[in-house]
């Protein structure tokens, strides 16, 4: 009976341990599985949260290209508002190059007009110099930059080239001024009238054949005797058979003589210009009454002075 009851509980607790191994194992089976469940919800949280970080990393990185993006936009904005003041600045710049080429054209046809110098080439402000060269094809949308660089350029040329032009334009037109200033074709008094020419005549004191060396203006005694042309007075004073004298040499090998003044109302050393008062008619020196001798030389030469004197008085 005892044996019966040993065996039975001998019996029962080797199932009582069979049962707790069976439970341990369920119990490990259990904490297993709880453990790689929790395992794979650790994952996907660290899966979730880097892409998480991702996306936000890549959020950064839009908005900081559409920060770029903006700021280069608005450089861009900035830098055709420049370039346009810069285009408007050189477009008016170009205005007033061509205003003051104009203006200088308009001032050089008048000088050469005036000078009487129509017929030369290198005095033709009223045409422009011949163009050439390789072109490239415009885009179509408006002068740029460069293309107003260029054309400033090409009148600042076109400037100094009418520069020089207007200087030895200049030059012209004061050396013909000077050669006519030093010409002496103004009469040398207002009024009267031929009383001798210039060449052989009978000589009024003794009646022989003699060689007048000018011609002799008849005029009232106290009439202006003016210069024939500018230049310096040479001589003032007494000269034999001229009586009261000016001569006044001119330049360009002229020189002019004044004989039998009443008055003489320069000096010698004085500069005179055309026109200019010099002397009184009278009749000192060798004269048979009121007039003016009145002399032209060229390089030392008498000429005949009705060959210099202008039609008009």
């Amino acid at each position: 009976m005892v044996k019966k009851l040993l065996h039975r509980t001998g019996q029962s607790s080797a199932a009582i341990i069979r049962h707790a191994k069976a439970s341990g194992k369920a119990a490990g089976w259990r904490r297993l599985g709880l453990g790689v469940a929790g395992a794979a919800v650790l994952a996907q949280i660290v899966a979730v949260a880097f892409h998480q970080g991702a996306l936000n990393r890549e959020q950064a990185l839009l908005n900081s290209i559409d920060g770029t993006l903006i700021a280069h936009a608005a450089a861009m904005k900035e830098m055709h508002r420049e370039s346009q003041i810069n285009i408007n600045a050189l477009t008016s710049q170009l205005a007033r190059l061509q205003s003051r080429i104009a203006r200088l054209d308009a001032l050089g046809g008048t000088l050469v007009e005036l000078a009487q110098l129509e017929g030369r080439a290198e005095f033709d402000f009223g045409s422009e110099p011949g163009l050439g060269g390789r072109t490239v094809a415009s885009s179509g949308l408006g002068p740029t930059a460069t293309d107003l660089g260029v054309s400033i350029d090409d009148l600042h040329r076109q400037i100094e080239d009418r520069t020089l032009w207007l200087d030895v334009l200049e030059d012209v037109i004061r050396n013909r001024r000077l050669a006519s200033e030093v010409y002496p074709s103004s009469w040398p008094v207002r009024s009267g009238w031929v009383s001798s020419y210039y060449g052989m005549r009978q000589d009024p004191f003794h009646g022989h054949t003699a060689f007048h060396q000018g011609i002799d203006l008849a005029a009232s005694k106290g009439t202006e005797i003016r210069s024939a042309a500018g230049g310096m007075v040479e001589f003032v004073g007494t000269r034999d058979g001229y009586g009261l004298t000016v001569h006044i040499r001119h330049g360009n090998g002229y020189q002019t003589r004044y004989g039998h003044a009443s008055k003489l109302l320069v000096k010698s050393g004085q500069m005179v210009e055309r026109g200019e008062k010099i002397a009184l008619v009278g009749s000192t020196g060798r004269s048979t009454g009121p007039h003016l001798h009145f002399e032209v030389l060229k390089n030392g030469k008498t000429a005949d002075p009705l060959k210099f004197l202008s039609a008009r008085r």
